[in-house]
């Protein structure tokens, strides 16, 4: 299983090697198809802030906009919001941007391919 890119990474594992799972759980899976082509812009947003203005900056401006809400409201989701920053400075700069242009550049597997999926699933999504 996995979070957001990890849920699709951990469908395409399944559709390549289905008997190598027992089941899936994929928490926070993320935007796909139609609904998926509206984040484009914003990933874009997001590596364009951080390659003028650094990780710090990105991470300021990520903090003005951050879904749900919650992340910022409480104190266990500011420091979710913090943990999930501490990585993605750890991953650098071009790591973080790379991901980001990945993103907006990727979707899930096909409908018809999902369907033959016949793996036990749980999504824990928000």
């Amino acid at each position: 299983g996995g979070t957001s890119m990890g849920s699709a990474a951990s469908l395409y594992a399944a559709l390549e090697a289905p008997g190598q799972f027992d089941g899936l759980i994929l928490a926070t899976p993320p935007t796909c198809y139609e609904g998926r082509q509206k984040f484009v812009p914003m990933y874009r947003d997001s590596i364009g802030i951080a390659r003028r203005g650094g990780l710090h900056e990105a991470k300021r401006a990520a903090a003005a906009k951050a879904r749900p809400p919650i992340f910022l409201e409480s104190d266990r989701g500011r420091g979710m919001f913090d943990i999930g920053w501490e990585t993605k400075t750890a991953m650098g700069l071009d790591r973080y941007c790379a991901a980001l242009e990945g993103a907006s550049q990727s979707d899930l597997p096909p409908k018809d391919r999902l369907r033959t999926i016949t793996l036990p699933t749980l999504i824990l999504a928000w």
